[in-house]
């Protein structure tokens, strides 16, 4: 049998335990997760998420929308301004 680098060596040890635990572990995870307690708790994991990020969105939204009004009432405001000055200065 020739020397394996440890490389190889980490490899072929972890496949062989890989195959050894990896069944039983899902099929572990498979039942927990038909269980109807994990479900409902999913579930209210991920509505709660599901609100928070409606929420953030939203504000963020309605910052967006008032920096728009902003920026569109200052440009208004310095046309009128430019308007106004560009008048006088001609007559």
């Amino acid at each position: 049998m020739t020397n394996l680098d440890p490389k190889t060596q980490f490899i072929k040890n972890f496949t062989k335990n890989y195959d050894l635990y990896t069944p039983p572990l899902l099929l572990m995870l498979a039942s927990a997760m038909l269980s109807e307690n994990l479900k409902k708790k999913i579930f209210q994991v991920i509505a709660f998420l599901l609100f928070v990020v409606l929420i953030y969105l939203y504000l963020k939204l309605k910052k967006v929308n008032k920096n728009i009004k902003k920026d569109t009432n200052d440009n208004t405001t310095n046309n009128k301004s430019a308007t106004k000055t560009n008048v006088t200065k001609t007559s």
